[in-house]
C-alpha cells in the first residue's frame, strides 16, 4: 500500500512496485488505509511524509491493524526529523525522496523477503486468529502479558510484535532467558551489579531492567525463575523499584513485562514452586499460542515459505513432490514451527536437484507413527483420559500426589497405572515398608 495524498508520488511509486511483480493500493488518510488494511492483509505500506503534520501517530495505529506490516516512511530531505520519529513510533526503513527505483527495488525485494518468524504467524486456524487479535488488543495496554505454549510455537516473533504493536515501540525491547542462569547471576542480569557484588564482578553493570527503559522486558521460559528472583520481580512489578546486586540504591524504571512459558505454572504453584501472587500480577493478559498440530492447514503454507527462504540462501529453486507435502501434513510437528523450519532446511542441503521427494526428509517424517493424543485431536476420552494421567504420572513420582492432582481415589489410579502398564517410580518402591 501506498499512503499519500500526492497523485504524482503514487503514479510513480505504483508503476515501479507493479513492474516488481507487487500488487499496489493507494491511500489517502489513515482512516481508509484502517480500512483497507482491515479487509486486505498487506505486506509493506509506504508512508508518505508530504509536510506538516503528526504522521509518526499513525504508525502505530496502522501496526495495530496488523502487526506483521512493514512500514516505510517516505520523506523529502526537509522531513527527515518526521521520518526519524516514524521510526521511533516502529517504521522499519526510510525512503528518501526523489525516490530512486533501484533502492525501492532492494528495499522491496529485503522487506518482502519471507521471514520464519513472521510466517509463523500467518494462519486462518481460529486459534491463532484469537491470538493475533489479541496481540492486537494488548498492545493497547501497559498489562503484563503472559504467552503461554508449546517449545517452538513463536512465543518470542510474538512477543516482539506486541513490543512493535504498543506505544513503546521506539524504545528497547530486551530479552532475559531464564533457565540459562543461576539464580544470582539471573538477579545480576536482570538488575545490575556493583562491582565486587560477588567473584568475577570486576565493575559496575547495568541490568536489563535499566536497559529496557520505557521499551519492554521479556522474560522467556518463566516457569524456570528460582524462588528468589520471583520474589524481587514480584516487587519490582509492585514498586517499580529495585536495587542492584551489592547496593543499597533504590532505582526505577518504566518497562511493560512481557513473559513466556511452557510449563504448568498452576502445577507449579500446588507444588510450591511458583508464587501464586506472582502468576496472578504476570498474567494479566493471557495469549495461548496454539501448536502446529491443532492447524494442519497451516503447515503446507509454512513449508512453502520456509522452502523459498532456504533454498534463497543457496541460489537455487526448490518446489516439494506431492507425495512430500502429504508426509508434511501428516506429521505431528512436537517441535511445532521451529523444527518444521529446521526439517526445510535439512531437505534443502540434503537435495541435488529441484525437487524434494520423501527421501530427503528425516526418517521420522517417513516412517509410520502413532500419533500423539493432544486435545481436540481425533481421538476418544479414554486415549486422552489415559494421556493425562500418564503424564502426571510421569511429572510426579508419588501416587498419592498424583490422586491429589487428578481429584481421583488412589486405588483407582493404582488400577489405572497398571492398566496403562506405568512402573512405580524408584523413590516411590524406595519409600515402600520392606
Amino acid at each position: 500500500m501506498v499512503l499519500t495524498p500526492e497523485v504524482r508520488t503514487f503514479v510513480l511509486m505504483s508503476n515501479s512496485l507493479r513492474a516488481l511483480g507487487c500488487q499496489v493500493t493507494r491511500a489517502t488518510a489513515l482512516s481508509p488505509a484502517i480500512q483497507i488494511l482491515r479487509g486486505t492483509p498487506h505486506d509493506v505500506l509506504f508512508l508518505d511524509l508530504p509536510g506538516k503534520g503528526d504522521h509518526a501517530s499513525w504508525v502505530p495505529q496502522l501496526l495495530a491493524e496488523n502487526y506483521s506490516l512493514r512500514i516505510v516512511a517516505v520523506a523529502a530531505p526537509e522531513c527527515l526529523t518526521s521520518a526519524v520519529s516514524c521510526l521511533r513510533a516502529g517504521a522499519q526503513d526510510c525512503l528518501p525522496k526523489p525516490i530512486d527505483p533501484c533502492r525501492l527495488r532492494r528495499l522491496v525485494t529485503q522487506t518482502t523477503a519471507p521471514d520464519a518468524d513472521v510466517s509463523a504467524a500467518v494462519s486462518n486456524a481460529s486459534g491463532m486468529r484469537l491470538a493475533m487479535d489479541s496481540i492486537r488488543r494488548a498492545a493497547l495496554s501497559d498489562l503484563p502479558v503472559m504467552l503461554r505454549g508449546e517449545n517452538g510455537t513463536g512465543k518470542t516473533m510474538f512477543a516482539e510484535a506486541l513490543h512493535r504493536c504498543s506505544r513503546r515501540a521506539g524504545r528497547p525491547f530486551v530479552t532475559v532467558n531464564c533457565p540459562s542462569l543461576s539464580a544470582e547471576l539471573v538477579i545480576s542480569d536482570l538488575f545490575g551489579h556493583s562491582k565486587g557484588a560477588f567473584t568475577g564482578a570486576i565493575a559496575d553493570q547495568v541490568g536489563k531492567v535499566e536497559s529496557a527503559e520505557g521499551g519492554s522486558l521479556f522474560l522467556d521460559e518463566l516457569g524456570d525463575l528460582p524462588g528468589s528472583v520471583q520474589a524481587r520481580i514480584l516487587r519490582f512489578l509492585q514498586e517499580r523499584a529495585f536495587e542492584r546486586l551489592g547496593e543499597t540504591v533504590t532505582r526505577h524504571a518504566d518497562v511493560r513485562l512481557i513473559t513466556a512459558t511452557n510449563r504448568d505454572l498452576e502445577a507449579l504453584i500446588a507444588n510450591g514452586a511458583f508464587r501464586p501472587d506472582l502468576f496472578y500480577r504476570l498474567s494479566g493478559i493471557e495469549i495461548t499460542i496454539p501448536p502446529l498440530r491443532e492447524r494442519r492447514g497451516d503447515i503446507v503454507k509454512l513449508a512453502r515459505g520456509f522452502l523459498q527462504t532456504h533454498a534463497k540462501n543457496h541460489g537455487r529453486t526448490i518446489e516439494f513432490a506431492a507425495n512430500t507435502i502429504e508426509l508434511l501434513t501428516a506429521y505431528d510437528w512436537p517441535g511445532n514451527v521451529r523444527e518444521l523450519s529446521n526439517e526445510i532446511q535439512r531437505a534443502v542441503v540434503m537435495t541435488n536437484g529441484s525437487v524434494i521427494t520423501p527421501d530427503h526428509l528425516s526418517p521420522r517424517l517417513r516412517c509410520p507413527q502413532t500419533n500423539q493424543v493432544y486435545m481436540g485431536g481425533d481421538f476418544t476420552i479414554q486415549q486422552i483420559s489415559d494421556h493425562h494421567v500418564a503424564s502426571v504420572l510421569r511429572r510426579h513420582p508419588r501416587v498419592g500426589q498424583v490422586a491429589r492432582i487428578l481429584d481421583i481415589e488412589r486405588s483407582t489410579l493404582l488400577t489405572k497405572r497398571r492398566r496403562l502398564g506405568i512402573r512405580p517410580s524408584r523413590s516411590e518402591v524406595v519409600a515402600q515398608p520392606g
